[in-house]
C-alpha cells in the first residue's frame, strides 16, 4: 500500500456529519442559500438548515435522479452562491 500524506484529515460519524463539515468549511452560513435536490431524505437537507441557511429544493432530472443541470443553471444565475451535489442511486450529476 502505498503512504499519502494530506496536511489535514477528519473522521466523522456519519454523511450528515461530512455533508455538515463540507458546508462549514465552504464557507456556507446564515445568509446563504444552498440548492439540493427533492430526491432526497431529510438526513441530507438537515446539515444546511444546521449552519442557519435556507435550502432551496429543485426538481431532479429523471435520466440520472439528480438536481436538473437546465433548471440548476437558471437557478444559479438567479440567486444561489452555494449548490450541494449528491450521488443518486450510483448515478453521477451531469454537470
Amino acid at each position: 500500500m502505498r503512504e499519502k500524506s494530506a496536511h489535514y484529515t477528519a473522521a466523522v460519524s456519519s454523511g450528515t456529519v461530512a455533508l455538515h463539515l463540507a458546508l462549514k468549511l465552504a464557507g456556507v452560513g446564515p445568509g446563504d442559500e444552498v440548492m439540493t435536490s427533492t430526491l432526497t431524505f431529510i438526513a441530507s437537507a438537515n446539515p444546511i438548515t444546521y449552519l442557519g441557511v435556507k435550502p432551496i429544493f429543485m426538481d431532479y432530472d429523471q435520466a440520472s435522479w439528480n438536481l436538473n443541470p437546465i433548471l440548476l443553471t437558471q437557478e444559479l444565475k438567479k440567486r444561489a452562491s452555494h449548490c450541494r451535489l449528491h450521488q443518486s442511486r450510483g448515478f453521477s450529476a451531469s454537470l
